[in-house]
């Protein structure tokens, strides 16, 4: 007899993930990948930031030489785990906000090496946290792998703070928020909130127009 056991194999988007974390979401992040990997019959493909201020922005840093400098050691046992780094900004650290380092992650993420990386590695699902993992998920969308065109892979968008329920922002900000929130989630497979307060802050987006 022959045993064939399949490996779902996911692309994880998080702004903040790697070391250092500075909030909730990159320990969340952190949190869940932990609880991934601890699962047998899983692969996983993380792109997440790297602050600098000595390196080209937007370059693209492997993390295979530097195993636990970024992310705990032992996630790279049995080969289940790998993670590629998007140099950004340090002045944009420390906050995930229209303000963040969330174009130059984008940017980074939008280069043909990154696009060949996520065709090749032919993802089942892709996790992507916060607004932030939206642009990066719609230029995908548009790359073929060896077995399907990306724009079939589920998209699972794990919201982790309503961005547009924010009390000290601008209408303009506000309007930002609820576009981009509004769009993440149309195009979601499935959407996770943390709490009951903040999936009723997204549904009342359902009725939201463009």
């Amino acid at each position: 007899f022959f045993f064939f056991f399949l490996v779902m194999k996911i692309l994880f988007l998080s702004l903040e993930c790697a070391s250092p974390i500075f909030s909730g979401n990159g320990t969340l992040s952190r949190s869940i990948l932990n609880a991934l990997l601890e699962q047998e019959d899983v692969n996983i493909l993380c792109f997440s930031c790297l602050p600098t201020s000595d390196k080209e922005i937007g370059a693209l840093c492997s993390t295979d030489d530097k195993k636990g400098k970024y992310f705990p050691e032992h996630w790279y046992d049995k080969n289940k785990f790998d993670a590629k780094l998007i140099s950004v900004p340090s002045s944009k650290w420390f906050r995930h906000d229209i303000d963040s380092a969330w174009k130059e992650y984008n940017e980074g993420l939008s280069t043909d090496s990154v696009h060949h990386i996520v065709s090749s590695y032919c993802p089942d699902i892709i996790l992507g946290i916060d607004w932030t993992t939206l642009p990066p998920c719609k230029k995908f969308a548009s790359l073929s792998t060896s077995s399907t065109h990306m724009n079939n892979i589920p998209y699972i968008y794990l919201n982790f703070r309503v961005f547009h329920t924010n009390i000290d922002i601008s209408n303009e900000e506000r309007e930002f928020y609820k576009n981009i929130e509004y769009k993440a989630w149309k195009i979601a497979k499935k959407t996770i909130a943390l709490s009951p307060v903040d999936a009723k802050s997204l549904d009342v987006l359902t009725s939201y127009s463009v």
